[in-house]
């Protein structure tokens, strides 16, 4: 005989649970064995969020009141955010009001001005692998609300910021103007990766009447290359039932972020020394293959002038490595020295410039040159 379906629910919220199920969607096929959805009353508590047009929202739009104190296996929640686009909610364990039970966390970005109404179907079904047969439920609906605000005039002053993977950084991320005194004033930076901190707010001048130019810093570290878009909301306290308070401006700045890597090896090959004026510093011309680091086997090509007629220079020059999937242009300079000196035994080297698979990558380091001294012109460079 087939077990009671509430007492079936009962042992699932009160079982240790401890996968989120992927969401089932309202009115899904079920098997023949099961009953059909069943439609039951709202469960929950809404909220009103307080949002801008264009600012990415991640946050909780509803609580379910539950006992569990586990990640619920069988719960799963959609949300329509009133504005044409339906996505899956995150459940979590949380309080609310002393009360311990589930928040549904969305993520979402409304592009105009709006107030739109939010509905959360909240919905439960067997555990997987359970063996239990009942149909999936629709607990209820949560009726949430966002009224969402034009972003303001005051949306101005972003920069672009260059920046390495993995390395810690703080960094101006641009301006605002405000309406003395000014005082209050608090800015969250979102960083593009799905993160977010408080940003640190300096005056920077007065700025026509009674208006003060501030400028916002933060600290951060990208855990990977990319490009990263950062949007800043500046804000001031507001009424108490608005929590995210009176919105002052927004910035939108941009991070480019990218990779350092390694070129250590040793490249090998021919030269030649091209004739030139006497009063012309010696160039030589570069040719060979060998490995460079992150790039593995690698052709190269390169010139190196030295100072001519001046007192004292730095010989200067470039050398591409490519292979079959990008390459990267290093700048070279050797030490100081006098004009019409010898070949340098040493160059410093940084990339200039990337292409395919190195796009955004970074590198610095020297390089050891040895030049053949008898017969055919070869050369030697070891890079670290």
């Amino acid at each position: 005989m087939r077990p009671n379906r509430n007492s079936l629910i009962e042992q699932l919220e009160c079982r240790t649970l401890l996968s989120v199920a992927a969401p089932v969607a309202v009115g899904a096929a079920v098997s023949a064995s099961n009953s059909a959805v069943i439609q039951s009353s709202t469960v929950g508590t809404g909220v009103t969020l307080n949002l801008v047009a264009g600012v990415p929202f991640t946050g909780m739009v509803a609580f379910h009141p539950s006992p569990v104190i586990d990640p619920p296996g069988a719960l799963s929640a959609s949300i329509d955010w009133g504005d044409g686009i339906v996505g899956a909610g995150k459940i979590q364990y949380g309080m609310r009001g002393g009360v311990s039970g589930y928040q549904i966390i969305g993520t979402h970005n409304y592009p105009k001005a709006a107030t739109c109404k939010i509905v959360i179907t909240l919905e439960i079904g067997p555990l997987p692998g359970s063996g239990m047969e009942f149909a999936t439920q629709i607990l209820g609906t949560i009726n949430s609300k966002a009224i969402v605000a034009p972003r303001p005039a005051n949306s101005s002053g972003g920069v672009t910021i260059t920046e390495t993977a993995g390395k810690n950084f703080t960094a101006a991320l641009g301006t605002f103007n405000a309406i003395a005194p000014a005082t209050g004033l608090r800015a969250l930076i979102n960083w593009g990766d799905g993160t977010s901190s408080v940003g640190v707010l300096k005056a920077a001048g007065i700025v026509g009447i009674d208006v003060i130019k501030f400028s916002v810093s933060g600290t951060h570290n990208y855990a990977t290359k990319g490009t990263y878009p950062i949007h800043i909301l500046v804000t001031k306290p507001g009424p108490q039932a608005n929590p995210i308070g009176t919105i002052v401006a927004t910035i939108d700045s941009t991070a480019i972020v990218q990779q350092k890597i390694s070129l250590a090896g040793t490249i090998k090959g021919t030269y030649t020394t091209p004739l030139a004026l006497p009063d012309v510093g010696k160039t030589y011309a570069f040719s060979g293959s060998g490995t460079a680091g992150a790039l593995g086997s690698v052709s190269a090509t390169g010139k190196v002038k030295l100072p001519g007629f001046v007192a004292s220079g730095h010989a200067t020059g470039t050398l591409t490595l490519s292979n079959s999937q990008g390459s990267v242009t290093l700048a070279l300079t050797g030490p100081l020295e006098p004009g019409f000196g010898a070949s340098p035994a040493t160059l410093s080297y940084t990339v200039t410039s990337a292409t395919g698979a190195y796009f955004d990558n970074i590198a610095s380091g020297t390089i050891t040159v040895t030049l053949s001294k008898t017969g055919a012109k070869t050369f030697k460079f070891v890079m670290t």
